[in-house]
């Protein structure tokens, strides 16, 4: 757009270096905004995603006007920006707000005007024919078009307020009359209460008329960057401020952040969720291949990358379904704290089942499927066990079909790798039978005659569950891998010669990790990673003093230094990164 202001507008079609080259100060990447991934369609191509996702037809809004905080030194933060729709007629008929709370969550919030007089003004030509009117100027002055939206809040924003209540938007279209000039930006969004009262009213608007950036001077792009480039840094550090202020001096209750619901946009995944992800979609995905379920499986990962017109359906090998219509049952993660839940469990349908069996309304929830029942069939241990003997005997020792999932026994597994990979996995089982939320995990029914149900969120009724019955393994002396972790054995080490075993040793690193971080890290893997960080910089603290204490004694021609010490104390940082690699 211009040396101060760029944007990702269109699709993509050039390498990432010549887009670099075309970055103003401040850039709007499309990968900030709604949906997580898909940077390569750009902005307008995002937004027709999402339209297209809520039901409309993009075409209806060929015109899009967006308010938001650019990038600046590639960093920025937006509590909320605006997307102003309008229609073939240059009427304002929608907007997008795009909500982001602290801990990188996301809600996307598409509301129709819900004003009452939402036809355009009469033009002066049909005012003019009215006799009892006096004569209109030919470019007559209009007022500009008032938005106002009422909905209900439903996405966790700040500790300070839980997730019940309503927001009210009321704004004014900022290129009012028919997008003629820019004009002023006005917003207010009200927070009220679950019993309508008024809590929280804020506020944007203009202080200053518009500057179109391709006509600044050199001088005023200089006062420009001068005066704003501190805006977006400030940002995140004033509002940890006022929540200091409001928790401390106020003393006002802090609520419990929630997972996000369906219609959120959970945190981006991290290094290690990311690799757990992809072994878990090629287990489910052979899990289903090799199953006789009547039904396809629509998985969707909380962890996606970029944007794709077709979903991952995984299907069955059999033929036990309608090839006409076959039943498609909606598997969604919501949040990459899905994957870190799930690595606590050697059984993955306990898992599943203490999931499954919260309420609908509940605010720990980490995915969504539409039916419940089904998908507990797919880590049902009784249903695997009615496998196809005959594709069963078919099938290799090390392959991912059911006699994985039946039971085989781990000696099989562990007996293929080496002494040091023995112990490694070893340690991993040992820490997921220790840790403290294995140990908690736990359903306790209160009422002997009322059976448990699962909820699901397309329904309002309940459904009875049908819950796998799974054994205490708080007194089995032998700790068993879990199906997930089988099939990364099987599938990485047994295959070496199709598959590289450093994507088993990735995988068993991150889950071991995180299990370790229960004991030394408060259960968050970065704050391990920080106390790895503080002991490599203290070994190499030690090792520097050693060295020196070493060139004085040189200096004196003492000769009785113990030469050795100095080595060994030297290479300490080395030795403690031998010792991860070991683990």
């Amino acid at each position: 757009m211009s040396s101060m202001v760029s944007a990702d507008l269109d699709m993509m079609h050039t390498s990432k270096s010549t887009n670099r080259t075309h970055k103003g100060w401040f850039n709007i990447e499309a990968a900030d905004y709604l949906a997580r991934g898909g940077a390569h369609l750009g902005l307008r191509g995002k937004l027709h995603a999402y339209l297209k996702s809520q039901g409309e037809i993009s075409s209806d809004y060929p015109l899009a006007y967006l308010v938001t905080a650019p990038r600046f030194l590639g960093y920025s933060f937006n509590p909320v920006s605006f997307w102003y729709l309008y229609d073939l007629n240059q009427q304002l008929k929608a907007m997008v707000l795009e909500v982001n709370n602290t801990f990188d969550e996301r809600r996307m919030y598409f509301l129709k005007n819900s004003n009452e007089d939402t036809e355009p003004p009469p033009k002066a030509d049909e005012l003019s024919k009215k006799p009892d009117l006096p004569p209109q100027p030919s470019d007559p002055v209009k007022l500009p078009a008032k938005f106002s939206n009422t909905w209900r809040k439903d996405f966790h924003v700040s500790p300070f307020n839980s997730r019940k209540g309503t927001y009210g938007l009321s704004a004014l279209d900022p290129f009012a009359p028919d997008l003629t000039k820019p004009g002023s930006i006005n917003n207010s969004i009200t927070l009220s209460s679950s019993k309508d009262h008024a809590k929280l009213v804020a506020r944007i608007f203009s202080t200053e008329p518009s500057i179109d950036p391709s006509t600044m001077s050199l001088r005023q792009k200089i006062q420009f960057i001068t005066s704003w480039w501190w805006v977006g840094f400030v940002t995140f550090p004033r509002i940890v401020k006022e929540a200091g202020n409001l928790f401390f001096r106020r003393k006002l209750h802090v609520w419990y952040r929630p997972e996000v619901s369906r219609e959120s946009v959970g945190r981006k995944e991290t290094d290690r969720e990311r690799i757990i992800e992809a072994h878990f979609r090629n287990f489910l995905k052979s899990r289903i291949e090799h199953s006789s379920l009547p039904f396809f499986l629509n998985y969707t990962s909380c962890c996606s990358t970029s944007l794709q017109e077709e979903e991952d359906i995984f299907r069955p090998s059999s033929s036990t379904y309608s090839p006409i219509l076959p039943t498609i049952i909606t598997f969604q993660i919501l949040t990459p704290l899905f994957y870190t839940r799930l690595i606590h469990y050697a059984h993955i349908s306990e898992f599943f089942s203490s999931e499954l069996l919260k309420n609908d309304d509940d605010k720990d929830r980490t995915f969504w499927t539409s039916a419940p029942e089904k998908l507990l069939q797919i880590f049902n241990k009784n249903e695997k066990k009615e496998g196809n003997d005959k594709d069963r005997q078919q099938r290799t020792p090390g392959s991912t079909s059911n006699d994985i999932n039946t039971g085989t026994d781990d000696s099989f597994f562990l007996k293929k790798l080496s002494p040091f990979d023995r112990a490694r996995w070893k340690l991993l089982c040992y820490l997921r039978h220790s840790s403290p939320k294995t140990r908690t995990t736990t359903t306790t029914i209160t009422k002997k005659d009322t059976p448990p149900t699962i909820s699901n969120n397309r329904n309002n009724k309940p459904i009875p569950a049908t819950i796998p019955s799974t054994p205490n393994h708080n007194h089995n002396h032998h700790i068993p891998f879990s199906p997930l972790d089988q099939y990364v054995l099987s599938h990485y080490h047994y295959h070496h010669h199709s598959r590289e075993p450093n994507q088993a040793r990735a995988y068993r690193r991150a889950v071991t990790a995180i299990l370790a971080s229960e004991y030394v890290a408060f259960s968050m893997p970065e704050v391990f990673d920080a106390l790895d960080t503080v002991v490599r910089m203290a070994l190499c603290y030690v090792a520097a003093r050693a060295a020196m204490g070493w060139l004085e004694t040189l200096g004196s021609r003492c000769l009785d230094v113990d030469f050795w010490r100095v080595v060994v104390v030297s290479n300490a940082v080395h030795g403690w990164w031998v010792f991860k690699e070991v683990l």
